[in-house]
């Protein structure tokens, strides 16, 4: 364009606003086509963006570096973020639908085991959260992808030689858009995201099995793809500075000898056996063997066996789990230190518990189950003891991450003391779920009543008990645990017993995790027995316990671990044996498995 110097002014300012009408239609078009890019997404897109969600939440399943409770945060935000950005622009509540249940069932094929955070995180998306019925339409889809070999084949096989071949898709991953997203995630600098992980998944061959993921951890003993052998050993060396738990208020005497210390070396031989690990049933059995040795010979040698094993499945309509425990004692606690004198108290632990939950409406289940311990002592002047617990619990969920809670506990607690044998009944109301994106548990408070055989009246008192978990950061996490009610002590009698406790634990680098806890115990003794106690023996104990260990990991075979413990006991009859003490635990351990 040629402008005349006197119209030059004019000029400028008709070639300005034919460059803004151009540069406007440019951006109107840009606009359209993104918003054609990001609307529902259709044929090799949307199957596109399906295979890297599922690669990506096969990564994290997979893993074994994180706990089971950071691998559902991740997979929740990861397909939450996924689900909001390919539904964002996306005006067509059908067309919405179609897309979130393809995403949805991508990844529960991949994670069949994570299916019910899957589905919590897809229903919680805001253009999904107003459409009547897909909720239901979600879980279902999340299930029965879940639950089919072939569909979960197929899905691993797609994300996996998608990862492989399309490394340039970074583009249709959707990122956490703040902080707080990222943070949700528990990705630190030193350990890479889901993101970037996927990259390096591998193809799985034509002739897998057509089960599950196989483990990121792998041995020259693994059976299959989807179970686990593994041979471990430990070897540690553990100092306690009062050995008997003596009573400095008390003359040293045959009920009282004088503080003694002594240095316990062991060596301990164990297997481990993990399967399902990637599959709506799995299991675990452990068993080891501890040959102790003092090295002062304060007390006999011994060989101590240690056994666990659980076994559960969940499909999010049916959830069942069991653990069984056998552990071989051979160290005294506030609880055998009154009958303890110059020896150290041999005593076996048996638990069982089993615990089912059945949905019967998308927001109604049922839970009950069976808790069973026993305590046997190798020592004359201790009773033996068991229990068994009865819970039966309703649930309602308020919102898709918590429910409210209703329900009656049956307990039962035998002694091998003549009439101490006692009957409990707690009523509780309480809730459990995500209370914030960063705070999880569960608790209860109501009423509980305990009854001694041969006994008139009922002890009656306030109950409550709970577990949360915090995420301070995303690597450092606190949990409290607190509970009251009843109990029996070594010697069969029934205590009012308050517990709490509080622990932080961090993982500052990939080779470092430290922790610590603080645990006090109030103990009442003063319930109903045949003969009511008197002023001069209305015993109240107080039991504090600090604790802190560091683990260095040298490898993922190798690991060293150091613990430190302070015990101690107070109570309002200092001169009974047992009855205070402190005690200094420091231990050093060296971990291997193969």
């Amino acid at each position: 364009m040629i402008c005349a110097f006197p119209s030059r002014t004019r000029c400028i300012a008709l070639s300005l606003l034919f460059l803004i009408v151009s540069v406007e239609k440019g951006l109107a078009k840009t606009g359209q086509s993104t918003a054609r890019q990001t609307a529902a997404t259709s044929g090799s897109d949307q199957s596109l963006a399906a295979n890297i969600l599922a690669a990506q939440v096969s990564e994290i399943a997979g893993s074994k570096m994180i706990s089971r409770a950071k691998k559902e945060k991740r997979i929740s935000t990861t397909v939450r973020v996924a689900v909001v950005a390919a539904t964002a622009y996306n005006s067509n509540p059908r067309q919405t639908l179609n897309l979130a249940l393809e995403l949805t069932a991508a990844a529960a094929a991949a994670a069949p085991s994570f299916a019910e955070e899957i589905t919590n995180a897809v229903s919680f998306a805001p253009a999904l959260a107003q459409i009547d019925g897909a909720k239901s339409q979600i879980r279902t889809a999340a299930f029965a992808a879940a639950k089919s070999p072939k569909t979960r084949r197929a899905a691993r096989v797609a994300a996996a030689r998608h990862a492989e071949s399309n490394p340039t898709a970074e583009e249709f991953r959707p990122e956490p858009a703040t902080e707080t997203s990222l943070a949700e995630t528990g990705a630190t600098e030193s350990e890479p995201t889901p993101q970037t992980r996927s990259h390096h998944a591998s193809v799985p061959s034509e002739s897998d099995d057509e089960g599950e993921l196989p483990p990121s951890r792998s041995n020259k003993f693994t059976s299959d793809k989807n179970s686990n052998f593994v041979i471990t050993a430990a070897i540690s060396a553990r100092h306690d500075d009062n050995l008997f738990l003596s009573n400095p208020n008390v003359p040293v005497g045959p009920t009282n000898p004088p503080k003694v210390g002594d240095t316990i070396y062991a060596l301990s031989p164990g297997v481990e056996f993990q399967y399902g690990q990637n599959s709506l049933s799995h299991g675990t059995v452990k068993l080891s063997e501890a040959f102790t040795r003092y090295a002062d010979k304060t007390a006999p040698n011994a060989n101590l066996f240690s056994g666990a094993g659980d076994i559960g499945y969940n499909n999010g309509d049916l959830s069942w789990s069991s653990d069984a425990k056998f552990n071989q004692l051979y160290q005294n606690t506030r609880d055998t230190a009154a009958a303890s004198g110059q020896s150290v108290i041999r005593q076996d632990v048996l638990g069982f518990s089993t615990n089912i939950e059945a949905h019967f409406t998308p927001k109604t289940s049922l839970g009950s189950g069976v808790i069973f311990n026993k305590t046997s002592y190798k020592s004359t002047g201790l009773a033996d003891n068991q229990d068994v617990n009865v819970p039966l619990k309703v649930y309602y969920a308020i919102t898709p991450k918590v429910s409210l809670s209703s329900g009656v506990e049956y307990r039962r607690s035998k002694t091998s003391v003549a009439n101490s044998d006692g009957k409990e009944l707690y009523y509780n109301l309480g809730a459990r779920g995500e209370f914030t994106p960063k705070l999880s548990g569960e608790f209860s408070v109501g009423y509980r009543s305990r009854s001694v055989d041969n006994v008139v009246g009922r002890e009656n008192i306030l109950s409550f008990n709970g577990n949360f978990a915090y995420e301070v950061t995303a690597k450092t996490n606190a949990s409290l645990n607190f509970s009251r009610g009843f109990s029996t002590d070594a010697l069969g009698k029934s205590l009012k017993n308050s517990s709490y406790g509080l622990r932080l634990s961090t993982t500052p680098s990939p080779q470092w995790q430290f922790s610590s806890g603080l645990n006090y115990q109030a103990l009442d003794y003063g319930l109903i027995t045949l003969t009511p106690p008197t002023p001069a023996t209305n015993r109240n104990d107080g039991y504090w316990v600090v604790d802190f260990q560091a683990t260095y990991l040298f490898t993922n075979s190798l690991s060293a671990a150091f613990d430190y413990s302070f015990r101690k006991n107070h109570s309002t009859i200092p001169t009974l044996p047992g009855a205070t003490f402190t005690d200094n635990l420091f231990s050093l351990m060296f971990n291997w498995k193969y």
